[in-house]
């Protein structure tokens, strides 16, 4: 395969450990290669960090295996290195070998050959901003779960609240439901209807009885 890179390094990164390998290519063609092990603390990582920056590397290449490899990512790009994040489909979908060593030094060769194709990383404000969007996401179904439970809860006891009003988290749906937890009979329930609701039990109320 013909290089594009002359300096390429790739990292196999694990939960505790990084594999790193270097390839370099020298003015005879010949490819150099060196590897290293790193643990993942932050001194460990800056060894890392120090070790491709003495090498020159053109390209880091890692893959995106879980969330271990967000923080080697930013230790890297601080240092002002170019750092790639693949997918880890795409590069088993080129034969390649399958130990810690093998798989930095073929992420390297595919990175130093051009084989590779970037995933989008966004930045540290982006990134954020996606966390608060998820976890507010996160929150807005469990809310809707909660609601879908108290309407089968109320509806298995034979109240059909959710029949009458049009949110039985409102004001007027949560005052009924705690008068009944405090044991006061259906008449008594109407007092608490407000608004629109409330019009409504006047009208019923005040309607002509035979």
């Amino acid at each position: 395969m013909q290089s594009i890179l002359k300096c390429c390094a790739g990292l196999d990164v694990h939960k505790m450990m990084v594999m790193a390998t270097v390839q370099t290519e020298d003015e005879n063609g010949e490819i150099k290669e060196i590897t290293q092990s790193f643990k993942t603390y932050r001194r460990e990582r800056r060894k890392l960090r120090d070790f491709l920056v003495k090498h020159q590397v053109e390209l880091v290449v890692m893959e995106s295996t879980g969330v271990y490899w967000k923080c080697i990512h930013e230790t890297l790009i601080k240092a002002g290195l170019k750092v790639w994040v693949v997918n880890a489909r795409h590069v088993k979908n080129v034969p390649g070998r399958k130990t810690d060593v093998q798989d930095s030094q073929w992420l390297a060769t595919l990175g130093r050959c051009g084989l590779l194709r970037p995933s989008f990383v966004p930045p540290p404000d982006i990134e954020q901003l996606r966390l608060l969007f998820r976890r507010r996401q996160k929150l807005v179904g469990q809310i809707a779960g909660e609601k879908t439970r108290l309407h089968k809860v109320l509806d298995d006891a034979g109240i059909r609240l959710g029949g009458v009003v049009s949110d039985i988290h409102g004001k007027s749906a949560q005052d009924m439901i705690q008068g009944l937890i405090d044991g006061l009979p259906p008449q008594e329930l109407v007092k608490f209807a407000r608004g629109k609701l409330k019009s409504k039990t006047k009208r019923n109320y005040s309607a002509p009885t035979r």
